[in-house]
């Protein structure tokens, strides 16, 4: 029965398919759901991102985000997006 097995490679979960999805979406896109309510769109990109790191720091620095981005965290998005490229995050450009 060993001699059948193919090793498969591990399937992708879905906060690394949403991470990878947000990624590779265009310029604009990211511009559009960086305001206001669709910031949270961004806000579970950063948790989720975090937890394929495992790294629990951002990851609870991701949750404190979802509570406080709604007053002021899409503007600074809004605005990290449009000079540097990507949403505002605690990781070296």
């Amino acid at each position: 029965m060993s001699n059948n097995i193919i090793k498969l490679e591990r399937e992708e979960t879905f906060m690394e398919g949403y991470v990878k999805w947000m990624d590779g979406l265009s310029k604009t896109l990211k511009i559009v759901f960086s305001i206001l309510v669709l910031d949270l769109t961004w806000s579970l990109y950063k948790l989720f991102r975090s937890i394929v790191a495992k790294n629990w720091t951002h990851m609870v620095l991701a949750i404190l985000w979802i509570v406080v981005a709604p007053w002021f965290g899409w503007i600074l998005d809004l605005v990290w997006l449009l000079w540097k490229g990507h949403v505002f995050w605690f990781e070296k450009d």
